[in-house]
């Protein structure tokens, strides 16, 4: 096997080992405890779960969307590394977002996670 192939093989595993990570900590551990705790703690729960269900709803409708078109442009050719750090680029940035998102700044909080959700999905695709 060639080095080339193994470097291949590294960041892939890196790569599926970062957005495992995101998965289960953001997506499923902390953001929803944190948002209705934190950013949405002003709010019912009522309300801070119909947040969080319209934003991830709104995360998926956009990937829903942009998947085929996403799909598409990563078998057509040059573009999927260079689309993978743009999506990946996202969701990293908007998940550090978070740490600046102040108590009961839940409008801002979702918009920094459905962002980075999109990121995620989106880089997932590449």
């Amino acid at each position: 096997m060639s080095i080339y192939k193994n470097k291949q093989i590294l960041s892939c595993a890196i790569y599926d080992w970062a957005n495992s990570a995101f998965a289960t900590i953001v997506l499923a551990g902390f953001f929803p405890l944190f948002f209705k705790q934190f950013w949405s703690a002003q709010n019912t729960v009522t309300e801070s779960t119909f947040q969080l269900g319209a934003a991830n709803a709104l995360a998926s409708m956009v990937i829903v969307m942009l998947a085929p078109a996403l799909g598409t442009i990563a078998d057509a050719g040059n573009l999927k590394k260079r689309l993978l750090v743009v999506f990946s680029f996202l969701g990293i940035s908007m998940t550090l977002g978070l740490y600046f998102v102040e108590q009961n700044s839940w409008l801002l909080a979702i918009s920094f996670f459905v962002l980075a959700s999109i990121g995620f999905s989106g880089s997932i695709v590449f």
